[in-house]
């Protein structure tokens, strides 16, 4: 399905030069086992306040060489691991997409070269899977901008600015949404005409890198859990749950644009569409709208104080508390909806900076859940890390962490394992041999 919103900005793309064909496409002289051996994968996880960047070796997409995330007000780097000091720091509200080029270019060693970008986007549309950049996606993107107007804007700027400055450096999008393709139409349908659901309007999820991430810990760890019924609480700036069943997304708690579901920071979550057209009655300007509802709602709307739970959480401050109470209300409501979805659960997952460090807020959730079996160990919860739950909980509860780097740079590495693969298939037994990755 095509979403069809209005174009509110349109870089050129007709005349920048296009990639040179991937290291995985199925041709001959485009296999190369030495980029996959030796050189490194750069990800790029841009949001709407920070970059997030992380380098691995193109061989070992599980284990990053180092990590770095940039505020962008500031300038200021947090690193982890071997951060060359030409990526210590950058200056104050440096262009996003200048800021991607300029860590791309300090990011290889010496003899290194980058073998791939992956990039966060949020939003991919009806798309399933990781793909490699070209015109005709990036225009597809372009058209979903509008869905997603704090993070695909940014992410999508600095692939153009790569791509001129490196046309063939290859590119990769991994979407938020893809995981939640999924899903059942009862999940994903909103009950409009259906001239305006061929347009595309139906719920399409956001997490998913992270989902994914979190179910493939699980199924290295619990495998059992994996293929069970899984609740994902990706509890952060940004939050949603999301029900899996035997691995595969089935419901989400947000929809057709990252606003919808829980409240969030600064976004407002579920809302009635009523008290929109309320506003608009009232003369309020798209533009006031879009402000309100992304940037003055959620807990700083609620709190009059910060949109950060563990800020507020220190709060004695009545109205901070109240917007602790009402995000952990929202939360249990949501979960158990998507219990529903799946006619019980076996496991939940808290991940994100909130669901990782917030003791509290783990325990007020899970507390509102006990009628479904969820009982949590008050010390294990307070340590924060692995399963919290007591023995005789009928819901295993753990805290995993999210590193949603960790999971583009293992979905592009699969991506270009497979295009190799494809490769290799057309190639001689011998030949063949040569180029074959180790398993």
């Amino acid at each position: 399905m095509q979403i069809n919103v209005p174009r509110h900005r349109r870089v050129s793309i007709g005349a920048m030069q296009s990639p040179a064909p991937a290291p995985c496409a199925a041709r001959r002289d485009a296999v190369s086992r030495q980029a996959l051996m030796d050189d490194i994968l750069l990800t790029f996880n841009m949001g709407s306040s920070s970059l997030r960047v992380a380098v691995f070796a193109a061989d070992a997409p599980d284990t990053p060489l180092y990590r770095l995330r940039v505020t962008l007000a500031t300038g200021e780097v947090e690193g982890e691991g071997a951060v060359p000091a030409e990526l210590a720091g950058f200056e104050p509200n440096t262009d996003p997409a200048e800021l991607a080029a300029l860590v791309a270019g300090q990011a290889a060693g010496p003899g290194q070269r980058i073998a791939a970008v992956a990039h966060r986007v949020v939003h991919g549309g009806d798309r399933q899977e990781p793909c490699r950049i070209d015109d005709d996606l990036l225009a597809e993107l372009q058209d979903l901008e509008a869905l997603c107007p704090l993070c695909q804007p940014p992410a999508l700027e600095a692939i153009f600015h790569l791509r001129e400055l490196w046309p063939e450096l290859p590119q990769y999008a991994v979407f938020d949404t893809a995981f939640h393709r999924s899903q059942p139409a009862l999940a994903t349908t909103y009950a409009l005409p259906a001239a305006l659901r061929r347009q595309g309007i139906a719920a399409y999820g956001f997490h998913g890198i992270s989902c994914q991430h979190v179910l493939r810990t699980l199924a290295r760890v619990h495998p059992e859990m994996a293929a069970g019924r899984v609740l994902v609480a990706h509890l952060g700036n940004t939050a949603s749950l999301t029900a899996v069943q035997g691995g595969r997304s089935v419901a989400s708690s947000m929809g057709f644009s990252p606003l919808d579901g829980l409240p969030m920071g600064s976004r407002c979550g579920q809302i009635d569409p009523g008290v929109l057209l309320y506003l608009l009655d009232l003369g309020w300007s798209k533009s006031r709208l879009t402000d309100l509802l992304y940037h003055q709602s959620g807990l700083l709307g609620l709190s009059g104080i910060a949109g950060d739970l563990r800020e507020l959480l220190a709060h004695e401050d009545e109205a901070a508390q109240f917007a602790v109470q009402y995000f952990c209300y929202r939360a249990a409501r949501a979960a158990a909806s998507l219990a529903c979805a799946m006619e019980g659960v076996d496991a939940l997952v808290f991940t994100g900076g909130v669901g990782e460090q917030a003791a509290a807020v783990r325990e007020q959730i899970c507390r509102r859940l006990g009628w479904l079996g969820v009982e949590v160990d008050a010390e294990a919860n307070r340590a924060g890390s692995g399963s919290i739950d007591v023995s005789s909980s009928a819901v295993r509860v753990l805290v995993l962490p999210c590193d949603e780097e960790t999971e583009m740079s293992r979905q592009c590495q699969d991506f270009l394992r497979a295009g190799l693969d494809a490769a290799l298939a057309e190639m001689p037994a011998p030949v063949a041999a040569a180029f074959a990755l180790p398993r």
